[in-house]
């Protein structure tokens, strides 16, 4: 995880004074009101950055039986929504207007309810916090539960992440040189990359970022391998004719279907951490970006 609340999660942090007094210097409710938000606002940014996470605002939440204009969530590297927040107005009963969000749909796995300077963390389906963010001691309390994953084995899956970002291209680009040098030494591999290549010459065409077909190959065992991670199957993956096809170029060789170690490693975790993930959407999310580390776009 980032070292935040290690080194610079503490009641003395200058943000976390500045904010206090700024409250404490405004006079009017209506003057103290605005301060609030929009500093609050910048507080969270700030200490989500130290997190890694992105806020994006105005985030719009749709459920079964509304949408919802959040006032941000926060994603990760991996584009997953680690954290939600909602601000509530202050004409609502705050407890009756979290139960009536939830049963409609609203997620609760880490979401943050404001009401004026009262907040309220419900965490993996429970209310975790609830408190006056009057002191920063009351802040560090808050933050410290808001901005840690909420998805368990989710270190793990941080501390893969450097190595990723090292290690992943070049090792694709080894296992692209492995379907290349198969081509050259297996004639019945060689046979049906051709038949393929002839048939299909137009998704090079059509492909905008401009892959080769050895490199859509190793996509391809990419996308079918981690999908069946994730969702428990690589079915929809595989079944379109295109795949199919694919699959009888891929079953001439025992070579390229070979997994890099660094893409073994990965797995249980990658396995364990979908377990936690919200529907087929976010998971699909996840697969998306899992693909853009370890293949990036030229």
């Amino acid at each position: 995880m980032s070292p935040m609340f290690e080194y610079d999660f503490h009641a003395d942090h200058p943000r976390l004074k500045k904010y206090f007094r700024d409250i404490e210097s405004a006079k009017e409710p209506a003057a103290k009101s605005i301060i609030m938000n929009s500093t609050f606002t910048a507080l969270l940014k700030y200490f989500g950055t130290q997190a890694k996470w992105k806020l994006i605002e105005k985030y719009p939440l749709i459920t079964n039986d509304a949408i919802y204009y959040t006032s941000g969530i926060f994603v990760d590297r991996f584009d997953i929504i680690q954290g939600i927040w909602i601000i509530l107005t202050l004409e609502t009963e705050a407890e009756k207007t979290i139960a009536r969000m939830i049963k409609q749909g609203v997620p609760v796995r880490n979401t943050l309810f404001q009401s004026d300077d009262r907040l309220i963390i419900w965490r993996k389906g429970k209310k975790a916090i609830d408190t006056r963010f009057q002191s920063a001691e009351e802040a560090v309390s808050v933050f410290k539960v808001f901005f840690k994953s909420p998805i368990s084995n989710y270190k793990n899956l941080e501390d893969l992440y450097d190595r990723i970002l090292e290690e992943g291209p070049g090792l694709l680009e080894t296992w692209v040189e492995s379907v290349r040098r198969e081509y050259n030494q297996n004639s019945r591999f060689k046979t049906a990359f051709d038949a393929f290549e002839s048939k299909h010459n137009y998704l090079l065409r059509l492909d905008p970022q401009q892959h080769s077909l050895p490199e859509i190959i190793i996509r391809y065992l990419l996308l079918r391998r981690l999908s069946d991670k994730i969702f428990k199957r690589s079915a929809f993956i595989t079944s379109t004719p295109i795949s199919q096809e694919i699959e009888r170029v891929i079953a001439t060789s025992s070579t390229i279907r070979v997994t890099p170690d660094l893409i073994r490693e990965m797995e249980p975790i990658i396995r364990h951490l979908a377990s936690d993930l919200i529907g087929n959407d976010e998971k699909l999310i996840f697969l998306t970006s899992l693909l853009g580390c370890l293949f990036p776009r030229p």
